[in-house]
This record gives C-alpha cells, structure tokens and sequence, in this order.
C-alpha cells in the first residue's frame, strides 16, 4: 500500500521522536503497526533527511538547538540538586553539582568553536627572552620578519655543507675588548707568577733525622 507524503513525513518525525526516547526498533514497530520492510524504508529516510537537515543547517542554529537541549540537561540537574539537597544525599548532590557546572562550560566552549561567542586568546609574556606582552601586532610581525631574513642569511651562508664548528666567532656576544692573536700568544707564553702559595716550602711530617757531625781532618 503506498504512503501518502504527508504520512511518510509524520511517520519519519515519530520514528526519530521515538528513538530519542531510547525505545527499540521493535518497540516502535509494534506501537506504529508497521511490518518489518516498512520500519526499515521509514527509518532510512528518517536518518536521510536529518542528514540533509545538519548539511544545509547554518552553525548558528545548530549551536542554539545544542544550547536549548542542554539546557534541559541542566532543568532536570537543577530539580535533582533540590531533592538531593531536602534528603541529604550529599555525595548524589556534589555529582550532581559538578554535571551542571561541566554542562554550562561546554555550552561556552561549543559557542567559542562556533565563533559565536568571542575568545580572547592567550598571551604569552616572555618568548625566547624577549617581552611580547605589549607589543603590538606590528611590532611582532618586524620583529619576526627580522628573525626570518636572519636565519635566512644563516642558512646562505652556512648551508647543510658546514658544521657549527666553522661559524665565526659573534662579536655581538664578546664582552671587553678584543686582544689581537699576537698579545694573546706572548701571555699565554708567560711562565705564572710566583705567590706565597707555591713558594712555600714543603714540611714533611714525622721526626726530623739527626745527622751526624762532619769530620774534620788534622
């Protein structure tokens, strides 16, 4: 016997309403006196057009259909805090609490994926040394602009080919000034400098050994 369009249309929005309702296939068969191949073609046009219902639904609406059933989530948790409140179930209601307090921030986070709700990003105060935190987004892009051209040029002129051992000394780094090789070689050559330290004669412990008397010849 074949449906009429309004029948398929209403049988589809039963289907789904009965299936949030947790109730099984059979359950639902049975209740809308539907035979086996029926059930199946009403229920795959069912989950058709949900499908083509979330493709053409903007973000927007579909966050506020998410926001408006949780926020039953968070009725029914409410009407349960009071009741655990009135009979002292103090674990059931610290649960209960913490339920309707995780509800309300993945409302917020879900409204910030969406881009409905607006998200202040995270600052970081130091980056590799440098105070980032009141610097403008001009400033950050010269400043990595600079860093890119640098490593740029790093990377010209000591490619793959070289090792960190053939790099130049950075004068940006040395700190005094700078002795030419010749100055360095002759204080290097220069023999340490006596001190009361290393003139100081050695004392041996234990008795010192009596010597005998040198001979004199007549």
């Amino acid at each position: 016997m074949p449906f009429k369009e309004s029948d398929i249309h209403e049988a589809i929005a039963t289907i789904y309403t009965k299936l949030c309702e947790g109730k099984t296939d059979k359950e639902i068969m049975h209740e809308m006196g539907l035979e086996a191949d029926e059930f199946v073609a009403f229920k795959t046009a069912m989950m058709d057009a949900k499908i083509d219902e979330l493709r053409t639904m903007p973000e927007e609406h579909m966050y506020v259909r998410y926001m408006i059933e949780q926020n039953i989530n968070i009725k029914d948790l409410t009407q349960m805090i009071n009741q655990f409140k009135s009979t002292k179930q103090y674990n059931a209601l610290v649960g209960a609490v913490r339920a309707r307090s995780e509800i309300l921030d993945k409302i917020i986070a879900k409204g910030q994926e969406f881009g409905i709700i607006k998200k202040t990003p995270s600052r970081k105060e130091v980056v590799a040394g440098v105070l980032v935190a009141d610097m403008t987004n001009n400033d950050l892009r010269t400043g990595i602009t600079q860093a890119i051209k640098q490593l740029d040029q790093l990377v010209k002129m000591y490619g793959n080919n070289k090792t960190i051992l053939e790099l130049p000394e950075p004068d940006s780094f040395h700190h005094g000034p700078k002795l030419p090789p010749e100055t360095l070689s002759t204080q290097l050559d220069k023999p340490p400098k006596k001190t009361a330290k290393n003139t100081k004669k050695k004392v041996f412990k234990g008795r010192r050994k009596k010597m005998p008397p040198p001979v004199i010849d007549a």
